[in-house]
């Protein structure tokens, strides 16, 4: 049996899972980012707004910071595959 075959995948092979996007789908599968990549991110928040003003880009949590790359890594692997799929019915 294939590793990946439509059993073991079916979410991959097949059209998702109910309930569930694919988008959805890839942002669980992407992998967390560095703690180096967060701290980044967290100073350029405090560096927009040093004081924490209201009137300012807010600051974004850890947890916000997490989500927004899973979100960007997801949106990417969903571009490769479409250009991935277009790219193969134009070799036909």
């Amino acid at each position: 049996m294939s590793k990946y075959s439509e059993s073991a995948y079916p979410y991959v092979l097949g059209e998702g899972l109910p309930g569930i996007s694919k988008l959805e789908l890839f942002m669980l599968h992407a992998p967390e980012p560095s703690d180096d990549w967060i701290n980044m991110h967290q100073q350029m928040d405090r560096n927009l707004n040093p004081h924490n003003d209201s009137y300012k880009p807010r600051r974004r949590s850890r947890e916000e910071l997490i989500a927004s790359y899973k979100r960007e890594y997801a949106v990417a692997m969903l571009d490769a595959a479409a250009a991935s799929s277009v790219s193969s019915t134009m070799r036909r």
